[in-house]
């Protein structure tokens, strides 16, 4: 398959939109035989790719602020049915951080808060109303953003929990999204000193992004937690 961001600055509106992604799609196509996954970084607030005719729904925080993942289903409907409109069925949505560390320069408000509970719950609605419209979601950014204050984008970012903290929370939410059928994961410049020292059985000499850490996308992904679905990585 080949995955494909469009940004703004590509298109003027709906239409144009619409006939880049039909011409992108034919030509993949034609030159592969593989229909590609045309995606997008449209999660709401501060995230928007696509603005101008197209809805413009809060950020995660602001939509788990009432507590009700209903909101976040019909975030993730409504959004998953605009991008389909133009030719878009991949969303690199929704992010399942957790905001540990309200200093975090990127997730943050992108977040759906500080309560696992609460996180596992819209992010499952969220995929819920996206899958129902027949787009793809992209749960983010596995192993886990909003520990420390570094921004991953930049230099590898520490998600600093225990193996049992981070199974009763990171793990959980992304045990329950794998479940419920999300076909991607994005994986994060996020290292994790306990798992690596876990599966390698000794003390851990330099951190290792997830990105580039079989011991954080085969091991604990692919072999712990069952997931069998495509693995993407955040910018580089």
């Amino acid at each position: 398959t080949g995955n494909l961001s469009l940004h703004a600055h590509n298109f003027t509106d709906r239409a144009q939109a619409r006939r880049l992604a039909r011409e992108l799609t034919a030509c993949i196509e034609e030159q592969t035989g593989i229909a590609p996954f045309l995606s997008v970084d449209q999660e709401g607030g501060m995230v928007t790719r696509f603005s101008g005719d197209f809805t413009h729904f809060p950020g995660a925080m602001a939509v788990a602020a009432a507590g009700e993942p209903e909101n976040a289903y019909r975030v993730g409907l409504y959004t998953g049915r605009e991008l389909l409109a133009v030719g878009l069925n991949a969303d690199f949505a929704p992010v399942v951080d957790i905001d540990y560390n309200f200093r975090n320069p990127i997730t943050n408000v992108r977040t759906y808060g500080n309560d696992p509970d609460l996180v596992k719950a819209m992010g499952a609605a969220y995929l819920k109303g996206a899958k129902e419209e027949g787009v793809a979601t992209a749960v983010k950014h596995f192993p886990g953003d909003g520990v420390d204050e570094r921004d991953q984008h930049l230099l590898t970012s520490v998600n600093s929990l225990s193996c049992s903290e981070w199974d009763s929370t990171y793990g959980e939410i992304y045990k329950s999204l794998i479940q419920a059928g999300t076909l991607t994961i994005m994986a994060g410049h996020i290292a994790m000193p306990a798992y690596e020292e876990y599966f390698e059985k000794e003390p851990v000499k330099k951190l290792v992004p997830a990105t580039l850490s079989k011991n954080m996308l085969q091991k604990l992904l692919r072999e712990k937690l069952g997931f069998e679905g495509l693995i993407c990585t955040d910018a580089t």
